[in-house]
């Protein structure tokens, strides 16, 4: 059976995800102006707003800013000069609280390190942005491989009893089939 013939969807690929994270934002938030107070007639719009909301948008904006930047820095000097595969350009995926999610589907493996060199480079941009402008906040970040769909995979689960009473405990395993 030859996987291409499959729906694109039902194909294998291997992501790389990447994500990096606000650290310090829920104590900026809590640290908010209380009580709070009724806003002068001349307020401005960012004045109306909670005052942690600038800095968190602006994480948003910068990150997607410096990876897209990097990014095409990446495909227009290192990969072109050397011929490293580019594949397709890393997507965002999802915002989680005050995370941002990307991923890239990888097609071969220097693909997964030239992506990952680049999102180290935009989270020590973005560390120095922050300590540049005296920010209490900081990042972190991780990054994994996932494959879709698991080819050959069972997951099991089963309630196994303990003594009599209510209480169970879930086994579990990831089995292979061999084909």
């Amino acid at each position: 059976m030859d996987v291409n013939t499959f729906p694109k969807f039902l194909q294998p690929t291997l992501r790389l995800f990447l994500s990096v994270d606000l650290v310090g934002s829920t104590a900026l938030k809590q640290a908010g102006s209380f009580p709070i107070k009724k806003p002068d007639e001349d307020s401005t719009l960012s004045e109306l707003g909670a005052e942690w909301f600038n800095e968190v948008a602006e994480f948003y904006r910068k990150i997607e800013e410096l990876f897209t930047r990097e990014w095409d820095h990446y495909k227009a000097t290192v990969a072109n000069k050397y011929d490293w595969p580019v594949g397709n350009d890393p997507e965002f995926w999802k915002i989680n609280g005050d995370e941002i999610i990307y991923f890239k589907e990888l097609s071969e493996s220097r693909e997964c390190y030239a992506t990952f060199v680049c999102w180290l480079n935009v989270v020590e941009q973005f560390r120095s942005h922050l300590a540049g402008n005296r920010s209490p906040l900081d990042v972190k970040a991780s990054a994994w491989l996932a494959g879709f769909p698991i080819a050959n995979s069972e997951v099991i689960l089963r309630l196994i009893p303990l003594s009599p009473g209510p209480h169970h405990v879930v086994t579990g395993g990831l089995k292979r089939r061999r084909t």
